[in-house]
């Protein structure tokens, strides 16, 4: 069936222009204020370089620069163990945009948004009988409710964002049971609006609505369709993996890593070391604010410590599995063999490494749902 045509709804589109006038606004203030303040907040791009012991062990920073290429007319040196206080400094501001681009990048964005854009097409485009919505809808779960929370706490305008921080499994068999060549993937309408619309930026759709994740690169061509079943594999692969094993692999480790402010103080209060005549006293003025500390440590212990659904137990219904009885539910069952079988694997090669549990198939939830 194809998605109606686009028109455009007066009353929801000032509305929804509205909206976004008043969060810019939020933020145009909340800047304001900031850079009236007395705590402006310090940014690097450092450069670090790392070495390994003979006869190997973990990596040991030797040397690191804050700003290579020189930043606001000044030239930074290089630092090295030797230089004490300013080693520590110079180590606190790498740790700070490590986190930085671990929570801005890595975590909320290749993981939290662009499973969004994926489920809010997925609703739009696909009827709840279409075979990638039933395959898809549990690997969605609870994403909205989440990203929802974090809009309103997290990331909104003076939320605890603001605060902290510096500014394949089991498809292929599935997806040929029910494409049975290439024309069928071409000529699934619902299909195609799906892919288009991850894809689209900023367009309306019947009802007025913004609607378009703005990710580029899914499907083929300008058109961002998708012609083949191998292509269609590798998305829905993707979309599995990103919801489940990708997010667990960056939420999970992160209060073990993170929690503690001065281990990574995810904003630098003060400036930052450029040469002599740093001490004690300015390397703690670098550090978080204790309160600030406090909200660090209760958000990434909250993130690390919920797991609501395990990968590949799809919800079941009474007397027979998630999609019915025949091929597809011998699928799903096959899946949790391998599953099982990759998890003893992982557990008797942790006997021998150090420990690593966070992707392990019955520690990787099937969405990203916190």
């Amino acid at each position: 069936m194809s998605p109606p045509a686009s028109s455009t709804h007066p009353v929801l589109a000032a509305h929804t222009n509205a909206s976004l006038r008043s969060w810019d606004a939020a933020y145009a203030a909340r800047e304001a204020a900031y850079a009236a303040g007395p705590h402006p907040k310090e940014l690097v791009a450092p450069l670090v370089l790392f070495t390994i012991p003979r006869g190997g062990g973990s990596l040991s920073p030797v040397a690191l620069q804050l700003f290579p290429d020189g930043h606001g007319g000044a030239r930074y040196p290089v630092f090295a163990p030797r230089d004490g206080t300013r080693w520590l400094a110079a180590k606190l501001a790498v740790g700070a945009a490590d986190g930085n681009v671990h929570e801005a990048i890595a975590h909320l964005g290749t993981t939290h948004l662009v499973q969004e854009a994926f489920m809010l097409a997925m609703h739009n485009c696909l009827a709840p009988r279409h075979p990638l919505n039933r395959l898809l809808a549990p690997h969605f779960e609870g994403t909205v409710n989440i990203n929802a929370a974090a809009d309103a706490a997290l990331v909104s305008p003076n939320g605890s964002v603001d605060h902290l921080l510096m500014p394949t499994i089991g498809s292929m068999g599935y997806v040929h049971h029910y494409y049975a060549e290439d024309g069928d993937v071409v000529a699934d309408a619902e299909l195609q609006a799906f892919v288009a619309q991850v894809g689209a930026y900023q367009v309306e759709d019947a009802r007025g609505r913004q609607v378009g994740g703005g990710i580029a690169g899914v499907g083929e061509g300008d058109r961002g369709a998708v012609s083949t079943r191998a292509d269609l594999v590798q998305m829905i692969t993707q979309i599995i993996w990103n919801g489940g094993a990708q997010h667990a692999a960056v939420n999970f480790p992160q209060a073990h890593e993170m929690a503690y402010a001065p281990m990574c103080s995810l904003a630098l209060m003060g400036p930052t070391p450029t040469g002599a005549g740093f001490d004690d006293a300015a390397l703690l003025r670098m550090l978080t604010a204790r309160e600030l500390a406090g909200e660090q440590f209760a958000i990434l212990d909250l993130l690390g410590s919920v797991y609501h659904t395990q990968l590949g137990h799809y919800p079941s219904k009474p007397g027979r599995g998630c999609f019915g009885r025949g091929p597809v539910h011998e699928l799903e069952l096959a899946l949790r063999v391998r599953l099982a079988n990759v998890e003893r694997t992982i557990d008797a090669r942790n006997l021998e490494r150090p420990s690593y549990r966070y992707l392990r198939p019955s520690e990787i939830p099937q969405s990203i749902n916190i």
